[in-house]
């Protein structure tokens, strides 16, 4: 069950499938910091949807890879190329 255009209560068996921003795990006032888990930038809505375990993996594996690219590149976490970020992650 999930949230959806069609049903925004949470009811939905069959919810469309959504992107995690890179920029959602980059906290505002802070350098050289990622974010993963439950304190990602999101909505209420969204929060109860990328709480869960898999999800949650699969943002600590996006923290991660951008973490190592901004040390090996040494720059900033801002400046990470998703791009670069994506192909490592989904093995292209």
């Amino acid at each position: 069950m999930g949230v959806s255009e069609e049903d925004p209560f949470g009811r939905d068996p069959k919810p469309a499938p959504y992107d995690i921003p890179y920029e959602c795990l980059i906290p505002r006032k802070f350098s050289g910091l990622l974010t993963a888990g439950r304190c990602i930038s999101g909505s209420h809505e969204a929060h109860s949807s990328y709480r869960v375990q898999q999800i949650a993996m699969a943002v600590g594996s996006g923290a991660g890879v951008g973490a190592a690219l901004a040390h090996r590149d040494q720059i900033d976490v801002r400046k990470v190329d998703v791009k670069k970020m994506q192909k490592i992650l989904f093995n292209d």
